[in-house]
């Protein structure tokens, strides 16, 4: 979020309340695989370093949450919620 302007969003959100929302709602749901046709947007590997994750994982953002699947399952085992949220 750091390298983005005020008012300019990653790609899926939308600039609302002075900061970066969902503009869906997505379900996906720990020890599971997101749902599919879910859409899916890729995580910038300068962030995922910044949010030191196990590099053995596979990184996707669903709105504003960021998701770690498991490579072999597709399930999801670990999420960032709300990421650039300030509460």
């Amino acid at each position: 979020m750091e390298t983005l302007s005020p008012g300019k969003c990653p790609e899926g959100l939308t600039w609302r309340n002075d900061g970066c929302e969902a503009s869906f709602k997505a379900a996906w749901k720990f020890g599971e695989k997101i749902l599919q046709g879910t859409k899916t947007f890729p995580v910038e590997p300068k962030l995922i370093e910044k949010l030191n994750f196990d590099p053995g994982y596979t990184f996707v953002r669903i709105g504003a949450d960021i998701l770690a699947l498991e490579k072999d399952t597709g399930k999801v085992a670990d999420a960032v919620l709300n990421l650039g949220k300030a509460s």
